[in-house]
C-alpha cells in the first residue's frame, strides 16, 4: 500500500491510498511492468534510441528504464530527474 501524501513535501487535503495487485497481460490490459524476455530488449532498444533522440521530453518510470520499479521507487526516479533538468535549465 501506497500513502501518497508523502510523495510530495507540501501534501494538502486527503490522504489518497492504493495497492498495486500483478495480473498476468493478455490482450485487454496494458503491460505496466517491462517483459525482459523475447522480443522485449530489441523493441526497448529501438525506443530508446528514438527517446534520446527528443528534446525537452523526460521518460521516466517502469517502461521508460525498462526496469521493474515498486510505485515509490518509480515516484522517487521522476522527482530526482525532475529535479536535475530544472537544476540544469537555471
Amino acid at each position: 500500500m501506497y500513502d501518497h501524501s508523502y510523495f510530495t513535501i507540501n501534501h494538502k487535503g486527503p490522504t489518497i491510498v492504493t495497492s498495486e495487485r500483478s495480473i498476468e497481460h493478455n490482450e485487454s490490459n496494458i503491460p505496466f511492468y517491462p517483459m525482459p524476455f523475447g522480443p522485449g530488449g530489441e523493441l526497448y532498444a529501438k525506443y530508446k534510441k528514438l527517446a534520446d533522440k527528443e528534446d525537452n521530453v523526460i521518460f521516466t518510470g517502469r517502461l521508460a528504464t525498462y526496469t521493474y520499479l515498486d510505485m515509490w521507487m518509480a515516484v522517487k526516479q521522476a522527482m530526482l530527474k525532475i529535479n536535475k533538468h530544472l537544476d540544469e535549465s537555471r
